[in-house]
């Protein structure tokens, strides 16, 4: 798990999600409360036992997250966005 820099966003990996393809997860909280915001993230090319989301890390401002996959010929996944939260 890694945390925005005010502590209000959080992203999330879960490395055994469908058959350990993996994916993550982008929460937000507001009033205390955390919730989900937006839908899962999987790379395009994970399959399988690729295992994303083993490592993840995410910019101070929520822009910018990684993920690791630890399958031979994977690597980092950077995924940006626009807007804000």
């Amino acid at each position: 798990m890694s945390l925005m820099g005010y502590g209000n966003g959080a992203l999330v990996g879960g490395p055994t999600d469908n058959g350990s393809t993996g994916a993550m997860w982008f929460y937000i909280r507001t009033n205390g409360v955390w919730s989900q915001y937006g839908t899962k993230i999987v790379p395009s090319e994970a399959h399988a036992n690729s295992n994303f989301g083993m490592s993840v890390g995410i910019s101070s401002d929520g822009l910018t997250a990684i993920g690791s996959a630890v399958i031979l010929g994977q690597g980092a996944y950077v995924f940006t966005r626009s807007g804000s939260i």
